[in-house]
């Protein structure tokens, strides 16, 4: 499945998003809610619950849906403050904002005993507008002046994109990307902060490192989830194919179809065989992540020596690139309180430090992709750049010459 010619990382995902888009588009008439469809039985004391209700609230106001995606970049920059101060205090909004307030009082885990292919996912979409909604509201507040009140914004907005990071990889994703939104939108306006509000920033970032890495959760649901796939199709090859879903114009597509037409009986040692090489890629992905980040080594991909590491390179993500993304995360909260730290230093010292290890920040100025300080250069008293080396090029233009993709901003 890594050849195909769209994401790879979201390529054995693929199932899970287009069984949510067959089944709606099936029952155009009554459609059901997210929280019927995600929460089956309903606690009360799972902060999961009230975040499916805020997206049911954006589902069904596809104005507020439309203005919050209207622009491909952050989805906010389009309208005007006026409009955003409007758009804040739109009844709707304002539900979702208290009910995001009221999930983040409780603990947050998916409600969901067990998830499958058949498995819906359809807060998804509506978590990220969540985040967007909040990007809004920090725009107002650090135009209000208010940065105490930016900065709760914030806090919640990380913590929004954490919390959902404990199931599928597509979650993970999907919280990457909250947490880039809200980060950027801070960087942007930094300069308005004073010493207590930065100190306050680097107290954010430091807490948000404490927390234990979602990948190790994400890469043991992964593995329970692909192995379950190879179990509940294993006497089904027609239905196991069709439900990868490869394009057929994917180099792979010939295989899928050969199992396809594979009798159960002589289809059962093969999907056994895949299914031991999966546990053990998967273990060996568990492994590499006890190691630091710039410790790790990337797992090969199979071989397709066999029907069964064919099998099973169909149904492995890139895991390498997925664990990118997640220490491309961590790198942009550090460079944010670094950034912040900075910032303090020039209202102390009236200038700029000359080395980073003037801050004395420890591990926050620690690059996670090289285990080596966070990248800083001095232009003037007033100018500098600072920047995480980033994951590797792993594009195939660049394989072999050891280039790397910078995070800066």
């Amino acid at each position: 499945m890594r050849n195909m010619k769209f994401d790879p990382i979201l390529v054995a995902f693929f199932v899970v998003a287009a069984s949510s888009m067959r089944t709606h588009a099936q029952d155009p008439v009554k459609r059901r809610t997210n929280f019927e469809i995600v929460v089956t039985n309903p606690t009360g004391k799972n902060g999961y619950e009230e975040l499916v209700l805020a997206t049911d609230i954006l589902m069904e106001r596809g104005d507020l849906r439309q203005t919050l995606t209207a622009d491909p970049g952050d989805g906010i920059t389009v309208f005007n403050l006026s409009d955003k101060r409007k758009f804040l205090l739109d009844p709707d909004v304002q539900k979702v904002l208290r009910l995001l307030a009221i999930a983040q009082s409780k603990p947050i885990t998916n409600p969901r005993e067990k998830m499958d292919d058949e498995t819906l996912l359809p807060e998804m979409a509506g978590f990220r507008n969540i985040a967007r909604i909040l990007n809004v509201k920090m725009y107002v507040e650090l135009a209000n002046g208010t940065v105490n009140s930016a900065l709760d914004t914030f806090a919640s907005g990380i913590k929004l994109g954490y919390v959902i990071q404990s199931d599928l990889l597509i979650g993970g994703l999907v919280g990457v990307a909250i947490d880039s939104l809200v980060i950027r939108r801070i960087v942007q306006h930094i300069s308005q902060f004073g010493v207590k509000d930065c100190d306050r920033l680097v107290a954010i970032a430091r807490d948000w490192m404490r927390l234990p890495d979602p990948t190790i959760s994400i890469v043991q649901s992964e593995k329970g989830f692909c192995i379950g796939i190879l179990e509940k199709y294993k006497n089904k090859p027609e239905a196991f194919i069709n439900t990868l879903g490869i394009d057929p114009m994917d180099p792979n597509y010939a295989i899928a179809r050969q199992f396809a037409s594979t009798g159960p009986q002589a289809l059962a040692p093969i999907i056994a065989d895949a299914s031991a090489l999966l546990s053990q890629g998967y273990d060996r992905i568990l492994g590499e992540l006890k190691k630091p980040a710039w410790q790790r080594q990337d797992i090969p991909d199979f071989n397709n020596s066999t029907p069964g590491s064919a099998l099973a390179g169909m149904l492995m993500p890139a895991m390498g690139m997925a664990q990118d993304r997640f220490v491309k995360d961590q790198a942009m909260v550090q460079l944010l309180g670094v950034h912040a730290a900075i910032r303090k230093f020039r209202w102390e010292h009236d200038g700029l430090p000359n080395n980073i290890s003037e801050l004395r920040l420890g591990d926050l100025a620690i690059d996670p992709f090289s285990g080596q300080p966070l990248a800083y250069k001095k232009i003037d008293e007033t100018h500098y750049e600072i920047y995480s080396e980033g994951p590797p090029d792993r594009s195939d233009e660049a394989k072999g010459q050891g280039k790397r993709k910078r995070i800066v901003f």
